[in-house]
């Protein structure tokens, strides 16, 4: 069965409750509250609700019912997942808009049960442009920033050197394993006497 982007997300509840809230920060609370986000970094947490509240503000700018307004966050917030959780080297910036593009016009085709019309044609022009002059323009950034950085250390060895060994103890200072456990079993008969001792 195919599953489409309407109220994946976003239901129409929380939708509505967007659009009702007219300060910017119970906004950005709000979104983040309703959202799953598989980040534990407060940095990247903050990156994901400022790409949601802006993408919330053009569902806004365009007027967009409630139903519309889902559907866009969702896609961008599948798109956005996707690309920031995968080491794939072949998920380029052009494959994820390509991608992109593919999923929003999945949503403005009426051609059940593969395509969905939800989106107007000029609006779909108005998304692609809007997504390619704010989330593409910064995809490099976006993905310096959510990657996980892995750190090498490196020892610079002279070509041809002989590592000089280790300096190993005087053989005075030794103690015999056998000797040692003679040691050991004298203290602790010391300590026997000395308790029976003061028990008489």
């Amino acid at each position: 069965m195919v599953q489409f982007a309407d109220w994946k997300h976003f239901s129409s509840i929380q939708v509505e409750n967007f659009d009702l809230e007219l300060d910017e920060a119970r906004l950005r609370s709000d979104i983040r509250k309703n959202l799953a986000m598989p980040f534990k970094d407060e940095k990247l947490i903050d990156f994901v609700v400022d790409f949601h509240f802006y993408n919330f503000s053009f569902c806004k700018d365009e007027a967009f019912d409630e139903r519309k307004t889902s559907t866009l966050m969702s896609i961008l917030n599948d798109m956005f997942l996707h690309d920031m959780t995968t080491s794939d080297p072949a998920n380029t910036m052009s494959q994820s808009f390509n991608k992109f593009k593919g999923e929003v016009l999945r949503h403005s085709v009426e051609r059940p049960p593969k395509s969905i019309k939800i989106f107007e044609r000029e609006e779909v022009g108005k998304i692609l442009k809007f997504v390619t002059n704010s989330y593409y323009r910064r995809f490099r950034l976006y993905k310096f920033a959510f990657t996980e950085k892995v750190v090498r250390q490196y020892t610079q060895v002279m070509p041809q050197e002989v590592e000089v060994p280790m300096i190993s103890p005087a053989l005075g200072l030794a103690i015999a394993v056998q000797s040692r456990a003679m040691h050991m079993e004298e203290g602790d008969q010391q300590d026997t006497d000395e308790n029976e001792f003061e028990d008489e």
